[in-house]
């Protein structure tokens, strides 16, 4: 396949890791909320940090083998992670969770249904110490919404191979760079769409069929995932992307004047993404209320 889209950087994107991801490591989070205002989490013996879209499982062992004070959990983990816990003592794939201080679900929350999202976010909320740290990843609106009707024709043109996700996979691409070599009205006008497409023909096969063929996947604007979370009493902290949260760097010199008229964060956030465009996001929650007030954080940054 030579898939020679533009490139494209995975900062600008970001994808639900298969592997390691450095965002998700307890001193990084700790940096995300401190840099919004949010006390640190504690990294002493015996800190607790857990996965709730683990995946292969790798993330929450190479984390664990780079913090051996801290406990790790990573329930409903696949084969690879589990053969490695062998070797470490401080992580678990099964068992009760302690109070945690840390939590990620990286990539769950566009397969949840409604009613398991407000389920799922309650019981990891109800798992986090007051004071606790959540990262959540999610496909985004409005970037997203893009790839969506581009799903729905790959979805009917590779049917048939439902069962060989590296098939079906194959046969998208292969279609998708015959489009673009046509002239494709709908890359040609959705550039986005195609550094998306470049990123993603890099990744690990299971990626690319989750986020091309993933049956229930659903992108969201930031104030629908902010409203759930804080109805399960997580308060907004930042992105896990700290540049993201420098408010002055946040979006081209051109576009800033264009935010003054935010209020609070959650308007700001909407805006920002009117303007930027994200295809995913890695926001950060803290459970219980923030140390400083609108006010203040506004006067921080």
């Amino acid at each position: 396949m030579a898939h020679d889209f533009p490139e494209i950087s995975e900062a600008d994107g970001g994808f639900a890791p298969n592997g390691g991801c450095a965002a998700h490591a307890p001193a990084h989070l700790n940096a995300a909320a401190v840099t919004n205002g949010f006390a640190p989490r504690p990294l002493d013996p015996g800190f607790a940090w857990a996965d709730f879209a683990p995946g292969d499982g790798l993330n929450a062992a190479l984390h664990a083998a780079a913090n051996p004070g801290g406990r790790f959990f990573a329930p409903a983990s696949g084969a690879r992670g589990r053969s490695l816990a062998r070797q470490l003592e401080n992580l678990s794939f099964d068992g009760d969770l302690p109070p945690l201080d840390f939590a990620v679900c990286d990539g769950g929350l566009a397969a949840w249904s409604d009613a398991e999202r407000t389920l799922r976010l309650g019981r990891i909320a109800a798992a986090l110490k007051p004071g606790g740290i959540l990262l959540l990843g999610y496909h985004a609106q409005p970037g997203f919404a893009a790839m969506m009707p581009l799903r729905d024709v790959l979805h009917s043109l590779t049917a048939d191979h439902e069962s060989a996700a590296a098939q079906r996979v194959e046969a998208a691409f292969d279609w998708i760079d015959a489009a673009d070599a046509a002239d494709s009205a709908f890359l040609a006008q959705h550039p986005a769409v195609r550094r998306r497409l470049a990123a993603l023909a890099r990744r690990p096969v299971e990626t690319a069929a989750a986020e091309l063929f993933g049956p229930t996947l659903r992108p969201f604007h930031f104030a629908q995932v902010e409203t759930s979370c804080r109805a399960a009493g997580l308060a907004f902290a930042g992105s896990a992307q700290l540049w993201r949260n420098m408010l002055d760097i946040a979006v081209p010199p051109a576009a800033r004047p264009l935010l003054r008229g935010a209020k609070n964060r959650s308007v700001f956030e909407t805006l920002r993404d009117a303007l930027t465009n994200p295809f995913y996001r890695r926001d950060v929650f803290v459970k219980g209320a923030a140390l400083v007030d609108e006010a203040e954080f506004w006067q921080l940054h």
